[in-house]
């Protein structure tokens, strides 16, 4: 799983981006939920946030959740314009069976 640099600040600012950073290591080190619930908090007040729907769907897809997976990194793709949100998405989209789906996000 790819970091996730460069993540727009939102209203939380540094402090979210910390979350965030700390949320992705927590993913790469195989504790998705932990990583769930830290950017749980920053979606409650900012639902449309591009690095915290990133990092959940990350989560989601470690977790083997990929049908979970698809909404949060849909719109992070939509939002960051990142090749390495739009690999995770068709990574998820590929696991539920939407291959030409998947073929087109790459």
């Amino acid at each position: 799983m790819a970091t996730a640099p460069g993540l727009p600040k939102g209203p939380g600012g540094n402090a979210d981006e910390a979350k965030f950073r700390q949320a992705m290591s927590l993913v790469q080190s195989g504790r998705p939920r932990e990583a769930e619930l830290i950017v749980s908090d920053v979606l409650k007040r900012s639902p449309r946030n591009p690095g915290a729907l990133h990092v959940m769907g990350c989560a989601l897809l470690v977790q083997g959740q990929p049908a979970d997976a698809i909404a949060p990194l849909q719109e992070a793709a939509r939002l960051l314009h990142r090749p390495d949100v739009d690999t995770q998405l068709a990574i998820a989209l590929r696991q539920v069976g939407r291959n030409d789906d998947a073929l087109s996000r790459l």
